[in-house]
């Protein structure tokens, strides 16, 4: 890996994670046509940091109040009525669910799920379950409205992007529409949840990423060879980030989600079509 690929990776990722049109299948494809070697699952933990810090920086005010909110409400143990110590609530309930299944299923979802073809059916059948999704609310419902049956019913859904070619946000905006919240808040919940689960998750890959640089004794390799791609490839997905999560919202205020529908069809048909090759 160089940093010229994890420049271009970066920008796929800060594009297509935050977009709901699939980071993963993005992630097999462009190094497939270009015939790059495979990228080390630390660096696509990098790239998933760059997107998450873009989500925290879009959204820091609401971050902010809803921890120190819920601070306080734990405190004084009299803030449950208040909006952000609720929503704060729901964000932790609706990451068991993928969290307990990445934690005791990770292998078993890497061994059977990651094939091109499970990516590109999915995106195929995923995009019209957001169109679907999206005809049917009614959009009325604020993030004030949400409640415990909301978190479990978008967290289990969630859960499911974790097969490749779903799409996180796509899912889990979706699942938010189907409880009949408005566009802009479905799509609001859907990242700010994901913050606690990544930062989670980066943790424990990055330890165990290090654990194995001691192990084999590739410490200096790594400093040398591929922290500046590490580097890159993580600020080049954060700004990316940025700019798709503004792009997102100044969208969804005037429009449905159709064209995130048409883009994941016609992208599922290329990618099984370039993949069928190798698998028919």
């Amino acid at each position: 890996m160089n940093w010229f690929h994890a420049l271009i990776l970066g920008v796929v990722q800060g594009l297509t994670e935050l977009l709901p049109i699939s980071s993963s299948a993005h992630l097999i494809l462009v190094p497939a046509i270009f015939k790059w070697q495979k990228s080390p699952l630390a660096f696509d933990i990098a790239l998933h940091l760059g997107t998450t810090l873009a989500i925290i920086l879009f959204f820091w005010r609401d971050l902010y109040s809803i921890f120190m909110e819920s601070v306080k409400g734990i405190l004084r143990m009299d803030g449950y009525e208040e909006e952000n110590f609720k929503l704060g609530i729901n964000i932790i309930i609706s990451c068991i669910p993928a969290g307990i299944i990445a934690l005791f299923f990770k292998d078993e979802i890497e061994n059977y799920f990651r094939n091109p073809l499970v990516s590109g059916i999915n995106l195929v059948l995923f995009a019209f379950f957001l169109m679907y999704s999206d005809r049917v609310s009614k959009n009325f419902r604020t993030l004030g409205d949400m409640g415990i049956k909301d978190s479990i019913f978008i967290g289990i859904l969630q859960a499911i992007a974790l097969i490749p070619g779903v799409s996180r946000s796509g899912i889990t905006i979706s699942a938010g529409l189907l409880r009949k919240f408005k566009r802009e808040d479905a799509a609001r919940f859907s990242f700010i949840m994901i913050v606690p689960l990544v930062l989670g998750g980066t943790l424990l890959e990055s330890y165990e990423f290090y654990r194995e640089l001691l192990l084999k004794n590739e410490i200096t390799f790594f400093y040398r060879n591929l922290l500046f791609p590490f580097v890159v490839g993580t600020i080049t997905s954060f700004l990316v980030g940025v700019f798709a999560l503004k792009f997102l919202f100044n969208y969804i205020k005037r429009s449905n989600f159709d064209i995130f529908v048409y883009y994941r069809v016609i992208f599922g048909i290329f990618f099984l079509i370039y993949f069928l090759g190798f698998y028919g």
